[in-house]
């Protein structure tokens, strides 16, 4: 019975603005995921310039890097999700038990 309590307790975050600091976190992973995607924008445009890859490659390249920048953000996003979802969960059963 207590290992069931402490399991359940690990997801009480009744004292703490969840989804705010969630929020913020996602702000720094953002500006941190971007300014990375400008830097390798950056040499790869220095690079064709200098004439070192194609313009196949240039165009390839900043597509796949773009991608890669999306599919990043998502999944950061997804997974910073994951303890709000679980906060709301614990929440409304504790609401339902309580109301029982």
């Amino acid at each position: 019975m207590k290992f069931k309590l402490c399991t359940v307790n690990l997801f009480n975050f009744s004292n703490v603005d969840l989804e705010k600091y969630i929020c913020d976190l996602f702000k720094i992973i953002f500006v941190l995921i971007t300014l990375f995607l400008v830097l390798h924008l950056y040499v790869l445009s220095s690079m064709f310039k200098l004439g070192v890859i194609s313009t196949d490659t240039f165009v390839i390249t900043g597509i796949v890097y773009l991608l890669k920048y999306s599919i990043s953000l998502g999944l950061v996003r997804a997974f910073l999700e994951i303890p709000v979802v679980l906060n709301k969960i614990y929440k409304s059963l504790q609401n339902n038990s309580s109301d029982n």
